[in-house]
């Protein structure tokens, strides 16, 4: 398997209790304004598999508890200035 290779997202089993400490996160932390998959690497410990980020905030979107609102270029160094998306809490 090359090493660039993604799972897909559907195929990303997130541990249910992370998923509900990222949430809580977004809920007191980040309520009043948009935010990016960036903001929330602080403040919960750092997932087995960096694309646990994606498949909850894909199940958060699905779930109606978030909604995108734009890009941003991502903060984090190893991201190398890709555009992320931007979130907000419904």
């Amino acid at each position: 398997m090359n090493s660039t290779y993604r799972t897909p997202l559907s195929k990303v089993n997130c541990d249910r209790t992370w998923v509900e400490l990222c949430h809580s996160a977004i809920v007191l932390f980040l309520h009043n304004r948009e935010f990016t998959t960036d903001d929330i690497y602080g403040l919960v410990p750092q997932p087995p598999h960096p694309n646990h980020y994606g498949a909850m905030m894909s199940g958060l979107k699905k779930s109606k508890v978030i909604e995108e609102c734009g890009y941003a270029v991502s903060k984090r160094p190893s991201a190398n200035g890709r555009r992320v998306l931007k979130w907000r809490l419904k």
